[in-house]
């Protein structure tokens, strides 16, 4: 008899032969991404309901800078305090709607998270038990509850805020860079100059937030299995007074789970320092180049506000970004560990003409 763990298959010559072995456990992100989302497809009014609210906040965000630079310009060339109240009324309305649709987008992505989980966990329960005892001998039983619990908790915050709200960052970045063109292509250039800093840093801290958050799982899992032996073996654990060695081996497993969560956690940091950094010094040119052409003339004064106004929008997806790409890293690790035990195939075949008992 051959075995091997989680990646590795196993093979039994006693009796019948027979063969479990893993699927491409080194499936590729964007795979284990993609089979995930085709969970989300069986609420489709839902996740369609999400998305449209995406679209109107992004829509409503994008309008409060342009009516604020018409209103500068035309108060203060009108000086009428009138003119002032009507925007002021009309800023109002489209903070309200802004509100009404980050309200479903938040609402309808967080229950459309819940139920992916639900129907995920009951899938994995479901499957776990059609698989055969030749399967649960190379498991650990706490690894196994942390792939059902930790794991989908990652891709339940995944639906909600990779799939959702990452939709909305990326409009909102589409479209302020759009109208950013439109309304002076110089200024545009000058404040989309850092976006290749943070999209570099982005692809780059992916791949080692991917890495680092699979060897948490794992870590985690390992623990799960600690906690769980020591609790269902009291009795042995004290007959022997192994107290201090079973909480050496708790404290080792900790202290990895929680160098690999401070890891993430300072990796997401720095990425948004630097975001910020980059987006903050783009700002200063603008500001600086900008208030030239308003002194020339080239520019008015509005214009330059309503510039300024959409940077501060622009700021949101570029602040989110580091968030939104530790949302994307852990989905990839946990689907991995998921799609492991989704994935496995049972060594004890049912035959098609197998007699049903009773």
């Amino acid at each position: 008899m051959r075995y091997h763990t989680e990646e590795a298959s196993f093979t039994s010559n006693a009796g019948s032969n027979w063969m479990w072995t893993h699927k491409d456990n080194s499936q590729r992100s964007m795979t284990v991404l993609l089979r995930l989302a085709q969970f989300t497809l069986k609420y489709k009014f839902r996740l369609f309901l999400a998305y449209l609210s995406a679209v109107g906040v992004t829509i409503f965000a994008l309008a409060v800078p342009r009516v604020l630079g018409v209103a500068v310009d035309e108060v203060i060339q009108s000086g009428e305090s009138r003119r002032l109240i009507e925007f002021a009324l009309v800023i109002l309305a489209l903070s309200i709607g802004r509100g009404i649709a980050a309200y479903g987008q938040q609402y309808l992505g967080e229950s459309l998270g819940q139920r992916v989980a639900y129907d995920l966990r009951n899938t994995m329960y479901d499957h776990l038990q059609r698989l055969s005892f030749g399967f649960h001998d190379l498991q650990r039983s706490g690894d196994l509850m942390s792939r059902a619990t930790a794991d989908v908790e990652g891709i339940r915050m995944f639906v909600q805020g990779g799939m959702i709200r990452g939709l909305y960052m990326v409009l909102l970045i589409l479209g302020v860079s759009l109208i950013l063109i439109i309304s002076s292509w110089k200024l545009a250039l000058m404040s989309l100059l850092f976006v290749p800093f943070i999209v570099l840093r982005t692809a780059t801290i992916m791949l080692e937030m991917r890495r680092n958050w699979l060897a948490e799982r794992t870590e985690m899992g390992v623990l799960t299995t600690v906690l769980q032996e020591n609790l269902s073996g009291q009795r042995v654990v004290k007959a022997f007074a192994a107290e201090e060695y079973e909480k050496g081996k708790f404290s080792y497993h900790a202290d990895r789970v929680a160098f690999y969560g401070f890891t993430a956690e300072r990796m997401q940091a720095v990425t948004t320092s630097l975001n910020n950094f980059f987006f903050l010094g783009g700002t200063g040119v603008i500001l600086w180049y900008g208030g030239k052409q308003v002194i020339e003339n080239s520019m008015s004064a509005g214009e330059l506000v309503s510039f300024l106004l959409y940077l501060g929008v622009l700021a949101i997806p570029v602040r989110m970004t580091a968030w939104i790409v530790n949302s994307f890293s852990r989905a990839m690790s946990s689907g991995e560990r998921i799609y492991y035990i989704l994935d496995a195939e049972s060594p004890v075949k049912e035959k098609p003409d197998a007699i049903v008992l009773e």
